[in-house]
């Protein structure tokens, strides 16, 4: 009976692989999310009667002074495409990674406390 012959080079490219696959994917979950902000113009609202009053008795007396509304920015963001690091507040997925090992925290959430709640909600 011999010894199993490995060829070494085959070996460590194995390796190199499997390593270049987990980098691959941990990079994607780093390239962050865009927040996306949608602007819209709208009409401004009509003044109140006091208002709309005050502004007949300027525009009565004053010559060449006018009314023009403007519109106003309406402004909403979609957050649908942040990761889950950035809806956090955390600037890069190594920091929130680095946050949940010093804290004892999975996904953000400490072990012992979800333990915790389940046991009590057994009850």
């Amino acid at each position: 009976m011999g010894k199993k012959e490995r060829n070494n080079i085959l070996r460590i490219g194995l390796a190199a692989r499997k390593q270049r696959e987990r980098v691959i994917i941990s990079s994607f979950e780093e390239i962050p999310g865009e927040l996306i902000e949608y602007v819209e113009l709208v009409d401004s609202p009509p003044p109140d009667g006091e208002t709309w009053a005050a502004m007949n008795v300027i525009i009565s007396t004053c010559p060449g002074v006018y009314y023009r509304p403007r519109k106003r920015k309406v402004y909403t963001w979609d957050d649908s495409n942040l990761k889950k690091w950035q809806m956090l507040g955390f600037t890069s997925l190594r920091h929130y990674l680095t946050y949940n090992a010093m804290n004892n925290t999975v996904a953000g959430a400490r072990e012992l406390d979800t333990l915790f709640f389940m046991e009590h909600n057994e009850e």
